[in-house]
């Protein structure tokens, strides 16, 4: 904006892919806060809970393969994690 751009312009083009990496991260955490707090709290089926367990499991499984290159990169996770993430579920 200081090189005199409009502001949508600089949100647009710029922004956007910082924007939506924010807006995934917020909404990946809502659901796993609101996936645990049933588990923890609500769910009182044995079945129920059990299906909830292994969904969210994937879920995260899912996310971590999704930016295994972020993770990789920045040695969150090591290779063989990686290789072993992979063969999972």
């Amino acid at each position: 904006m200081e090189e005199g751009k409009p502001y949508y312009e600089v949100w647009m083009q710029t922004l956007s892919d910082e924007i939506i990496s924010t807006a995934t991260a917020y909404g990946n955490r809502f659901f796993l806060q609101q996936a645990l707090e049933f588990m923890n709290v609500e769910c009182v089926h044995p079945g129920a809970l059990q299906i909830m367990e292994r969904v969210t499991y994937m879920f995260m499984i899912n996310e971590v393969k999704n930016s295994l290159g972020w993770y990789l990169q920045r040695g969150f996770i090591s290779r063989e994690a990686a290789k072993n993430l992979e063969e999972s579920y």
